[in-house]
Parts: C-alpha cells; sequence; structure tokens
C-alpha cells in the first residue's frame, strides 16, 4: 500500500493539468501496489475538471468493483467527496 498526498504533487487541485499529474501518479502507483491511498490533506477543494483528469482515465482502465477495492481516497473534505462521487457516477 502507497500513499500519494496531492499536495506533494500538485499546487491545488482546480485543473486538467494538475489532475493529470496526479492520474499519472496514480498509474504509476497502481502499477507496482494493489492499494494506493491519495490523501487530501491540505486541500481544500478540487474542481470537477480536476477529479476527470485524475480519476477517470484509470476508472476506465479497469472493472469498478476493483478501482473501488484499488483507490482510496483520503483526508477529504466534503466538497472534494461529492466532486467525486458526482463525477463517477456520470462514468457508471
Amino acid at each position: 500500500m502507497v500513499k500519494i498526498l496531492v499536495s506533494d504533487k500538485v499546487s491545488g487541485a482546480d485543473s486538467v493539468s494538475q489532475g493529470k499529474l496526479i492520474c499519472a501518479s496514480l498509474q504509476s502507483a497502481l502499477a507496482n501496489e494493489d492499494v494506493v491511498i491519495l490523501s487530501f490533506k491540505g486541500v481544500g477543494s478540487a474542481s470537477s475538471s480536476f477529479v476527470s483528469a485524475a480519476l477517470i482515465d484509470i476508472i476506465r482502465s479497469m472493472k469498478f468493483e476493483d478501482f473501488k477495492r484499488r483507490v482510496k481516497i483520503a483526508d477529504a473534505s466534503w466538497q472534494i467527496i461529492d466532486v467525486v462521487k458526482r463525477r463517477v457516477d456520470l462514468e457508471l
């Protein structure tokens, strides 16, 4: 298990480019680890475009059940959780 701290990788969670950096980090970690924790500690909010860029390609690359088992969202505000849920629901 490995933890990716969003605030260590990008200066915010506002843009597609920031989301793509997180996506690349997640993909690399998932290639080597069964479970990856994506921590939003210190991040107050995230845009829908950030969440889409960070997670949607990964969700599309595996079964959703596997995604839920392997990628854990941690230390997230209610706003981030809401954006993730809404964006993921659009994919299903």
